[in-house]
């Protein structure tokens, strides 16, 4: 017979105790999950609490916490896009819990130049939340005693992503913005980035007003405009003083009432 090494046997030892372990919470995982299946209720509701506990303690293990670096502004990509040089290495930050508005939209420009001016070049901490399908880092971002994120929103310049979000520091900080009617604010029928990036190209440029309403021709030379005024419907709304027509999003959507075709001043998007 080959006498075996001591370390064989300290190998041997730590495979066989790893293996009663796992199946030990193996088999109290099924235990517990059998006991509710045959619903002995005098079990049941001890053995889902500690069930619950248990999917933490996993949960707790694959999910690591948030890590913070620290690292240099050396590029400004969009209102809420940064470049963070880390360890020599620039690392694209998308803020989280924000949405700005596109750099083609109304204060999208505004929102980039004011996070410059806060960031550019200063040295920041960046609580890392992971990677986005973008691969870029989500983070929130602090500058000495500056929280980022939510100063963005606090200006006007950004909205509460609730979509991905339930921060509510950023929630409360968009509706102090709404109500002083800070930067995009001012208008209260500002376009949501998330809706502008559907919009049509054509839709985009008569939201800016640079291009003239969608003609209302039915295609045989007559125009839904030689219509009597009293037959088309509009919706004014009260607090910007525009009018849509029916074919607008904003249509019986806002504040309002119904109105005639001359008054307030015509939608960008629709032509009122």
């Amino acid at each position: 017979m080959i006498a075996r090494s001591p370390l064989w046997d300290r190998w041997a030892s730590i495979y066989d105790a790893t293996t009663r372990s796992l199946y030990s919470w193996s088999h109290l995982h099924f235990t517990l999950e059998v006991a509710v299946m045959k619903s002995k209720v005098w079990f049941a509701v001890p053995a889902l609490v500690l069930l619950t506990l248990v999917s933490c303690q996993a949960n707790s293990e694959t999910k690591p916490a948030p890590t913070v670096f620290t690292g240099k502004v050396v590029g400004i990509t969009d209102g809420d896009t940064v470049k963070v040089l880390r360890d020599n290495q620039t690392v694209k930050v998308r803020l989280s819990g924000i949405d700005t508005p596109e750099m083609d939209q109304p204060f999208g420009k505004q929102s980039k130049r004011f996070v410059s001016k806060l960031i550019f070049g200063k040295t920041v901490d960046v609580k890392d939340l992971g990677l986005d399908r973008y691969k870029r880092t989500l983070g929130y971002i602090t500058e000495g005693s500056t929280e980022v994120n939510e100063a963005i929103v606090a200006a006007g310049l950004a909205w509460h992503y609730v979509k991905y979000s339930d921060d509510q520091k950023l929630a409360e900080a968009e509706k102090k913005a709404r109500a002083a009617k800070r930067g995009l604010w001012a208008d209260p029928e500002s376009i949501p980035p998330w809706d502008w990036r559907r919009l049509s190209k054509d839709e985009k440029e008569r939201a800016k007003g640079i291009a003239p309403p969608p003609s209302d021709s039915d295609g045989l030379g007559s125009s839904t405009n030689d219509q009597p005024k009293a037959a088309m419907s509009y919706w004014l709304s009260t607090n910007s003083r525009k009018r849509h027509n029916s074919g607008c999003r904003w249509y019986e959507n806002s504040k309002g009432r119904a109105c005639t075709a001359t008054e307030g001043v015509a939608c960008k998007i629709c032509g009122g």
